[in-house]
Order: structure tokens, then C-alpha cells, then sequence
């Protein structure tokens, strides 16, 4: 059969004209481009091989439609009679995920500087809220669309299948790195995070389920003099909860006042401390322009990420507890947890204080957070020069890694986390 050319498919189309695209309304968000567009809208994605080529995504690309026709069942059918379950957003041509359009969603923007553990924080995360919300809350987590995690999964695989540091520690994010797609938009080609996208379900009442959205940005990308990072954050406007990544080791004021103590950490793996200008750039980002003292209302989690180094040094330390319980999250234990490392931060005398998190948002907590559950081991190279840092395979215990996540959840879906 001959190839079918469509010079432009989307012509005399009755639904949907591309007059009515207007990237700041409608009622879904495009978890790529993040443009709005209403249902009426959505392209479908031909299944025939002959249909191929799209003016966005290129000639070997399947072709993207309007459809016209449908079955007996009410499926739309591509040009050649296929039924197309596939949908794609209608400003960049990107496939939505499975159940996108059925699905609330709530979309995590995790924040953090270079360095702070951010990809190895993701590439965990998911192993562990499947497992804590399975075992202590009767709630379903896994992959909503498993060919979107498929960059994400590896990395987690990767590190809970390996045998020595070497093969468990990942390689440095990259900006324009395999976490990132490019898409075509307002004439030229846009470089953003991929979406990571999940489905929570409970187990035990049919309906009580939504969709998690995930973005792993490098840590260049959130700082201000990337200027032309910009537009790869954007997702933390309308995110539904920030997860704020504050690594203590680089930390000046952290450094000069444990540096003297017996068993304070070593400093061996040193570089430099981009944080201080984050949290205002954040401000910037996310507080109304012409209001400086307006919040957003999202929860924003501050994880003081690698405790297993610091932890000790920390006062009350031995009061920290898991408030995920069986009977589900404990928001007092949460809260004594939270005001211990907030008077631990405010201690420190940093920028990167209370005062700078409480100023951009009204529901904050701060929480412990170790990806490795130890220190993390370095991997040298002949001449003994540090080539990398990784985990234990073998000692690999994270602790509290989950938690920022299932309290922001209970903010967000109360429905979903039962609440001690």
C-alpha cells in the first residue's frame, strides 16, 4: 500500500481549530510543554505505518490528527480505519500518558543545587513509597505509564541490583543530559526536563486515585546566572508541592561551626555552594511580582539531605522519629520532627534559613532525609583522585526518604493518606 501524504492534517477540522489553542487556558496542562488546552483539542496518534511524519516531531514520527471518524464503540479511528488510543498534546505533539485525561494530577518540583544528591533522591524514591505505602497505608504506587520512567527506572535499577560502588553510583546530571527532551515550540527547538509519571491508587476503595508527576532538573538549571535555563523550571509555578533540597555539608556557616568537633564529618569531598543564591531565585520564580510578601499555598518540603553525616551533630537528634506508622502518618510526630532540624537550620545562621523557606510558602516542614543511609563511598581512579561517589550496595539503607513526599501528599489527598 502506498504511503498516504497528509500535507497538513489538521485542516477543515470541526473540533478543535487551532484558533481556540491558547497556551494559558483550557482544562488540562501538557506535563511536556506545559502549555493548557481543553479535551476538544487533543490530537491522536495514527497507528497505520503509512501515516507517518508531523511538522513537529519530524518525517519518521507517527502522524498527528484530529479524529473524524470512530467505531461502533466510540474509539477514534486514524485515516486508515486503525483505532488510535494514543493521545498528544496539541501545542507540542507529545504523547500524554496513559489515563491523563481520567487522572487528577499533582506535580512534585523537586529543587537543589548541584551536588546536593537530587538524582540519586529520585532514582531511590519511588522503590521506597512503593514499598511504605504498599506495607503501612494499603495504597497502590507504581509506574502510571511505564515508557515515560523508563530513564528513571534504569537509574533506580541500576542501584538496587548492583554489587560494588562502581557499578551502584550514577553519573552526574548533565543540563542537556538523557533527563531532558527536546521539543519543538514557538518555532525552534526547546530543551525541558522529562516528566516522570506515577499512579497512586487505594487499595481498598475503587476511584481513590490520582496521578504524581516528577521532574529532575540539574542543579545548574536553578541558578540565576543560567539565564537561559529559565524556562526549565517552570514547572515550580504550578507545581502542586516543592521539595527543596538543602545539602548542610557544603553549607559555610555549617562547615565552620562543627569543623572543631571530635566527630564532626570530614570534608573530603568539597565543592562549591550555589544554595545561598537558590532560595532567592525561588522568590523570584514563584512570589508574585508587584507583591513581595504574598505566599504560595503549596506545601514546600525542605529535606536536609545526606543526615547520616550530621545527624548526630544536630540537638534532639535522638527525639527523631518515623511518622509513618501503621496506622497511618502521625502529623505530631511530623511537626516535632520538623520544628528539630528548623531550630537546627535557623542555628546555623544561613541565608538558607526558615526565614527564606516561610517566606514562600505558609506549610512548610523540614525533614531528615539520607539517600544511602551512610556515607557515601568514593570511587578513585589509578592515580587516587576522586572520580565519583556512590553507594554501598551492601549497606544501603535510606532513611526517611519517602517522607517528605507522603506529607506533602496528605496536604494534597487527604483522601488517599490516612492520617494518625
Amino acid at each position: 500500500m502506498k504511503t498516504k501524504s497528509f500535507s497538513d492534517p489538521n485542516e477543515n477540522d470541526s473540533s478543535g481549530s487551532r484558533e481556540d489553542l491558547k497556551g494559558g487556558v483550557g482544562e488540562f496542562r501538557c506535563l511536556h510543554c506545559w502549555l493548557k488546552f481543553d479535551g476538544n483539542n487533543i490530537k491522536r496518534i495514527a497507528v497505520h505505518p503509512d501515516l507517518k511524519g508531523d511538522e513537529k516531531l519530524g518525517a519518521d514520527a507517527p502522524m498527528r490528527f484530529t479524529p473524524k471518524k470512530f467505531n461502533g464503540e466510540g474509539e477514534p479511528l486514524d485515516p486508515f480505519d486503525l483505532v488510535a488510543p494514543e493521545k498528544a498534546c496539541p501545542h507540542c505533539h507529545n504523547r500524554l500518558p496513559q489515563g491523563f485525561t481520567e487522572l487528577p494530577h499533582l506535580v512534585f518540583s523537586p529543587v537543589g543545587a548541584t551536588c546536593c544528591g537530587k538524582n540519586t533522591y529520585l532514582s531511590i524514591l519511588p522503590n521506597r513509597l512503593r514499598r511504605t505505602l504498599y506495607e503501612k497505608m494499603n495504597v497502590s504506587f507504581g509506574d502510571q505509564d511505564p515508557e515515560f520512567n523508563l530513564t528513571l527506572n534504569a537509574q533506580t535499577q541500576q542501584i538496587l541490583h548492583a554489587t560494588t560502588v562502581e557499578t551502584a553510583r550514577l553519573a552526574k546530571m548533565q543540563v542537556d543530559g538523557y533527563h531532558y527532551q527536546s521539543l519543538f515550540m514557538d518555532g525552534r527547538i526547546q530543551v525541558l526536563p522529562k516528566p516522570y509519571v506515577f499512579w497512586l491508587g487505594d487499595l481498598t476503595t475503587e476511584g481513590k486515585e490520582l496521578s504524581l508527576c516528577f521532574y529532575n532538573n540539574a542543579g545548574e538549571d536553578f541558578e540565576p546566572i543560567h539565564y537561559w535555563s529559565r524556562p526549565k523550571i517552570q514547572h515550580l509555578k504550578w507545581a502542586s508541592s516543592l521539595l527543596f533540597m538543602f545539602d548542610p555539608v557544603p553549607n559555610q556557616e555549617f562547615r565552620e561551626k562543627f569543623r572543631h568537633k571530635e566527630d564532626a564529618p570530614d570534608w573530603e569531598f568539597d565543592y562549591h555552594d550555589a544554595q545561598e543564591v537558590i532560595f532567592p531565585q525561588m522568590i523570584n520564580d514563584l512570589c508574585r511580582p508587584n507583591d513581595c510578601t504574598s505566599k504560595a499555598c503549596k506545601p514546600l518540603a525542605v529535606l536536609l539531605m545526606k543526615s547520616d553525616l550530621w545527624m548526630h551533630l544536630m540537638p534532639h537528634s535522638e527525639e527523631i522519629q518515623d511518622p509513618v506508622t501503621e496506622d497511618g502518618l502521625d502529623l505530631e510526630i511530623v511537626d516535632r520532627n520538623s520544628a528539630i532540624c528548623r531550630d537546627f537550620m535557623a542555628g546555623m545562621n544561613t541565608t538558607i534559613g526558615p526565614r527564606a523557606a516561610e517566606f514562600i510558602s505558609e506549610d512548610v516542614r523540614y525533614f531528615p532525609v539520607s539517600t544511602y543511609g551512610h556515607k557515601a563511598v568514593a570511587v578513585r581512579d589509578e592515580d587516587g583522585g576522586i572520580r565519583g561517589i556512590g553507594p554501598d550496595p551492601h549497606r544501603l539503607q535510606p532513611f526517611q526518604v519517602e517522607v517528605p513526599v507522603i506529607w506533602a501528599l496528605s496536604r494534597l489527598a487527604g483522601n488517599l493518606i490516612p492520617i494518625k
